[in-house]
């Protein structure tokens, strides 16, 4: 494993240890993550996250945290109840911009 993957995976399991203890935070420091990954500059393993909602069909962008190991692909959430993580499973898919 490079030494990329395992910065990453490192600031992925610091994000998961913060944001299961402070739900909260995330609410607060959504909007400044955005702003910081739509400038493009090194910001982790985030990424913007673009999945249509299952509701209203509109597509729907949040920061998340994402992490590829080889074949696969992690998403950080911060609890399974987030809006994003239910779009996501009704819709199967979603589209992400690297930052």
């Amino acid at each position: 494993m490079s030494v990329r993957r395992r910065l990453g995976a490192v600031v992925l399991a610091m994000f998961a240890i913060v944001f299961r203890r402070l739900p909260g935070l995330i609410r607060l420091l959504d909007p400044l993550t955005r702003r910081v990954l739509a400038t493009r500059l090194p910001a982790g393993p985030n990424v913007l996250l673009t999945v249509r909602g299952r509701r209203s069909g509109l597509p729907r962008t949040v920061p998340v945290a994402f992490l590829e190991l080889e074949e696969r692909c992690l998403l950080q959430a911060a609890s399974d109840r987030v809006a994003w993580v239910g779009n996501l499973r009704a819709s199967g898919a979603a589209d992400h911009g690297h930052a």
